[in-house]
């Protein structure tokens, strides 16, 4: 239902279409970077985990 009513939109508005298909990409590409940055704090959460993991592993072989 939604999708008809964007295409009698489109249709009728083609500069409406452009700036909403615009916006969406937009938004993927925010998404996006949101979601590898999330990762990227989680890799560094990781590294962090597993050397204080190594510090004690170190220190109770000793």
């Amino acid at each position: 239902m939604l999708s008809s009513f964007i295409g009698v939109n489109s249709r009728k508005i083609p500069i409406l279409s452009l700036v909403t298909s615009k916006f969406s990409n937009v938004l993927k590409i925010l998404k996006i970077k949101s979601v590898l940055s999330e990762v990227s704090i989680l890799k560094g959460k990781n590294q962090l985990f597993s050397k204080v993991i190594s510090h004690k592993t170190a220190f109770s072989q000793t």
